[in-house]
Formats: C-alpha cells, structure tokens, sequence
C-alpha cells in the first residue's frame, strides 16, 4: 500500500470513529488542520484526561482497569472512591501522525514543540511514510486508595482534583496553539 492509499484509508476511519463519538471534539480542528495538508495524516489521538483507575502500581497496562475517564475538568463529587487500589491520573495530550517524508516530519516535530508539545519524536521510518508521536509534559497520578485504605483524606482531595483539573487546562491550550499554527502555515 502506497502513501495515497494510506491516507484515504486512514481518513475512512477517522471518519467512522467521528460519526461513532470516538474522537475527543476539542481535537476535531487540530485533526482536520493535519489531515488537510497533503504530506500528513493522523492515525490516533487523545486530547489529555483525567482518569481513575485500580491497579496496584501504575504503568502496568495490562494490570490495569479503567473506572473513570473524563476528557474534562472533573468536580470532586464525581469520583468513585472505591477498590483495593485507586489512582488518579491527568494524561497529557497525544497525537500520532503519518508523514510523506522526513522532511514533513521533521517540520511538523518542530511546529509541534514550538506550540509547546515537549516529547515527541520519530517512531519509525518505512518506504512510504514516517510515523510520528507527540505529546505534552504534563502528567499526574495520584494514589488515592491503597490495599483499600484511603490515604488522600478529604480536605486534601479538592486541591488534588484542582490541580490535576488546572493541568488538564494548560495541557490544552497546547492543542489550539498547534492548530493554530498549523492553519498559518497552510
């Protein structure tokens, strides 16, 4: 399959995925902006969450369960303080795109942290296109029930969920400033 081939394939399936309500909407402009040049296409994203999940330590993937997930500012009465071991996490913005080149790639990488995505970088590198991760810095997780015992007590759990709140924000401000930038640069 060629690089014409990959695209069309890849926007069939975005398409799909918006219609299903897959796809985050504050990350449907920055989307559109890279799949409406002709040397870039994206194939997944996230536009940064806020999340409960039960798993004894974090960054066990397949260890972990999923309680809640918000792509929102969250109030603390929406939680679900319960389980053996609870966390919450605030996920950062993070975008996969296909580039023609490593030209294309390269200049997106640089346009990317120029509107303040940090990590990002080159995955691989095939006949027809080069795949490409970004994603912003901002990242918090947060025991909030240990062998069932809850350790953040509750006058401390609305400056928790402040916090994880006012970096999901700022994480977002990173996403309409690449959009931005990228429908400048049209």
């Amino acid at each position: 399959m060629g690089w014409s081939e990959a695209k069309k394939r890849a926007l069939a399936m975005l398409e799909d995925h918006i219609k299903a309500g897959r796809i985050d909407d504050d990350m449907l402009d920055l989307l559109r902006a890279i799949n409406n040049r002709t040397d870039l296409f994206t194939t997944s994203s996230c536009s940064g969450r806020i999340q409960l999940y039960e798993t004894e330590l974090p960054g066990t993937k397949f260890g972990l369960r999923t309680v809640k997930k918000w792509h929102r500012p969250v109030e603390v009465e929406e939680l679900v303080l319960n389980g053996d071991n609870l966390w919450m996490a605030m996920l950062p913005p993070i975008l996969h795109v296909s580039a023609r080149d490593m030209r294309s790639a390269l200049l997106f990488i640089s346009t990317a942290r120029r509107s303040g995505f940090k990590r990002g970088g080159i995955n691989s590198a095939k006949n027809f296109k080069v795949n490409i991760e970004v994603q912003g810095t901002e990242r918090m997780d947060v025991p909030l029930i240990l062998d069932r015992r809850i350790v953040v007590p509750g006058d401390v759990l609305p400056r928790v969920v402040d916090r994880a709140n006012r970096l999901l924000v700022r994480s977002k401000v990173r996403i309409r400033r690449l959009t931005e930038m990228l429908q400048e640069n049209l």
